[in-house]
């Protein structure tokens, strides 16, 4: 029934619509919103699954939820029933999430923090995500004064976007992007995870919400 309206690919509109509201609300330019997972419990796991869907950490046996959505509840991608007892790393690795980017099939949507190009936008996640362009994580060892204010900031959005139910709104403009040939460019794959690339656009951004704030 809402299908057409709330579950369906993040467009090049969607991501400007993004960007500028998360520019606005916390000063990140060229963010796409928080990434974490969630454990559903399923109390009612058959016994001989248990052990594949069971974690020390858990009372119960569960399932994994990762979703990316805007604060209007516009779904642009939902990924689950990876067994439990995998962490967030390892769900990753299984995600689909980036593989239009991987595939080529991803329009650019550059943005500029500090006067640099980047093509492509991010996630603000915690420590356990690895050092890829697309993920922004916080320092963990701030040791100056604006290292230490970005660190708040990043923390604190990664918060507020949790928690609130409203702000974000870009379920309502729908613009496709024009089709475009999938291609297998592992390129694509090495840029997204370059280290280089993802602690010069956490400095840039460290430099931008100084400058901001």
């Amino acid at each position: 029934m809402y299908k057409a309206e709330y579950l369906r690919h993040l467009t090049s509109t969607g991501i400007q619509l993004l960007y500028e509201a998360y520019e606005i609300g916390y000063g990140f330019l060229g963010m796409l919103g928080s990434i974490d997972c969630t454990h559903w419990n399923w109390r009612n796991c058959p016994t001989e699954l248990r052990g594949k869907y069971m974690r020390v950490d858990h009372q119960y046996p569960s399932i994994i939820l990762e979703a990316m959505t805007s604060q209007d509840l516009l779904f642009w991608h939902v990924f689950y029933s990876v067994a439990g007892s995998n962490n967030d790393l390892n769900f990753l690795y299984q995600s689909p999430l980036f593989d239009e980017k991987c595939h080529g099939t991803r329009l650019d949507c550059s943005f500029y923090p500090n006067g640099e190009r980047y093509k492509h936008g991010y996630y603000l996640a915690d420590g356990i995500y690895p050092s890829w362009v697309v993920f922004v994580n916080a320092y963990p060892y701030p040791i100056t004064d604006k290292m230490i204010w970005f660190k708040a900031a990043q923390e604190s959005a990664r918060k507020d976007i949790e928690l609130k139910d409203e702000g974000a709104v870009i379920s309502h403009v729908y613009q496709p992007d024009p089709s475009t040939n999938e291609v297998d460019d592992q390129e694509i794959i090495h840029e997204l995870r370059n280290t280089k690339t993802h602690h010069q656009l956490r400095s840039d951004l460290t430099d931008h919400i100084e400058h901001v704030s």
